[in-house]
């Protein structure tokens, strides 16, 4: 008797007395070949098989990719994230990606892209939940609103006081200038149109300097 793997599936074959390889006498699914696996181990070790539901279960304070600190489930610290051990919620099914030609997107997006992008790559590096393994992500329409930015703008001065993070404290006197910075310019700016020239220029200054310098010094 000789064992064939083929593809996704585990053929058992039988020889004939005369040396030949003779019909398939089975044929397995690998499920089924797993599931032959683990009930001799379940009879052997005496344990039992941990219900699905129980994998479901969020685990404090534990971030794993691809999931945020809290959102972890225990199957996720098991397991690779490259298994479905459990269906997922609806709202866990990804949208399918979509490659975008930056040069088909208009000035007016790129401009409030950057605006975005500054503001809340200041209000992450001030969270503390988003330390270590983090995913975040804006939703935007293109249109660049004054309320969403006054928004973002009182989180940040509330995390601000005083900062938490590692990098909050150490950029404590850049971030507290680049703040007082968008203020004056939302305070002058009449919340229509796109995002004046200054606005989108304080925007492309900081996250040049804030991208690159990962490890900033400590301010005195």
């Amino acid at each position: 008797m000789a064992l064939e793997q083929t593809g996704r599936r585990i053929e058992v074959r039988e020889r004939s007395a005369r040396g030949g390889c003779g019909s398939t006498s089975a044929s397995w699914s690998l499920t089924t070949y797993a599931e032959w696996i683990a009930r001799d181990i379940e009879a052997t070790f005496g344990c039992e098989r941990m219900p699905p539901e129980v994998g479901t279960v969020l685990v404090p304070d534990v971030a794993v990719n691809p999931r945020a600190l809290g959102k972890a489930r225990l199957c996720d610290c098991l397991f690779t994230a490259g298994h479905e051990w459990v269906p997922p919620s609806p709202s866990e099914v990804r949208t399918p990606g979509v490659e975008i030609d930056a040069n088909s997107l208009t000035g007016r997006f790129v401009a409030a892209l950057k605006v975005l992008a500054a503001l809340y790559n200041i209000l992450w590096s001030l969270m503390p939940e988003a330390r270590g393994a983090f995913f975040g992500g804006v939703t935007t329409d293109g249109v660049l609103r004054k309320e969403e930015i006054l928004r973002v703008l009182a989180e940040i001065r509330v995390l601000m006081d005083p900062p938490k993070t590692p990098r909050g404290i150490a950029s404590k006197r850049e971030l507290g200038a680049a703040i007082r910075e968008i203020e004056a310019l939302v305070a002058g700016w009449d919340g229509e149109g796109e995002p004046p020239a200054a606005m989108v220029a304080w925007a492309s200054g900081f996250l040049a300097s804030w991208l690159v310098d990962s490890a900033p010094k400590a301010s005195s």
